[in-house]
């Protein structure tokens, strides 16, 4: 997924390029509006955060990502310890695994709201139900529930302070707003295929500009699903992947 600063300039180069390409003569003039005028709503959502310091340097999804690999972490783990010839050890890890998997798919792969549901859950169990806890200790995973624990509070906090400080009054938060966008810009790109399946001459120059800024950042959004394990590939992200 783009984060929010990547997503905004991705925007912006789109809008750029149809603008010197003449929207009035490409007959996209409205679409192109109608996509401008909520890039300025982003882009001056995205300057109030960078004014507060609390969150300005903290990405949600950054932290999201550490608590993903703390949890599948944790679970490998413990799934290891299940085979252990160490009766006490195996029967610890278990106990782990039956604990997690009771949430159902991989956690790491639920939505933002369900996985901080499931962890919460999952967290209070490992401190409140004495055999869980004790296997925990018996396992030596503490440092990783402690870890584990700090980042699913910390994503939450400050998800939190985002949507609060994404938006004027509080009436609708930074999400609400990228998937407006989103609908735009789809509308923009598919009015341009369109109109170029009739004409491809004249709309020649603005679908090769648009293609190559799109593969573009299509490479970068590879590059990153490629740095993470592939359990977590499958949670739905934003790609711009429209080539006319």
């Amino acid at each position: 997924m783009f984060r929010n600063s990547e997503f905004i300039k991705y925007l912006i180069d789109i809008k750029n390029i149809v603008i010197v390409q003449n929207p009035r003569a490409l007959k996209i003039e409205s679409q192109t509006a109608v996509l401008t005028q909520q890039i300025t709503v982003i882009d001056g959502v995205l300057k109030k955060q960078l004014e507060n310091p609390t969150i300005s340097n903290t990405d949600p999804d950054e932290i999201d990502q550490r608590r993903d690999l703390a949890i599948i972490g944790i679970r490998s783990i413990v799934e290891a310890y299940t085979y252990n010839v160490d009766e006490i050890k195996s029967a610890a890890g278990a106990a782990l695994l039956e604990s997690i998997d009771k949430y159902g798919s991989p956690i790491a792969q639920h939505s933002y709201e369900a996985q901080n549901n499931a962890l919460d859950n999952l967290l209070r169990d490992w401190s409140t139900i004495l055999i869980l806890k004790a296997s925990i200790a018996i396992l030596g995973l503490t440092t990783w529930v402690e870890e584990l624990s700090e980042d699913n509070e910390s994503f939450t906090e400050i998800s939190f302070n985002h949507n609060l400080t994404s938006v004027p009054n509080n009436k609708i938060n930074i999400y609400r707003l990228r998937n407006q966008a989103k609908k735009s810009y789809s509308n923009l790109i598919n009015r341009i295929a369109s109109h170029a399946s009739l004409n491809p001459k004249t709309y020649e120059g603005v679908v090769r500009e648009i293609n190559i800024l799109t593969s573009r950042y299509n490479t970068l959004v590879e590059r990153r699903k490629n740095t993470v394990p592939d359990t977590m590939k499958t949670r739905k992200r934003f790609n711009p992947s429209y080539t006319l």
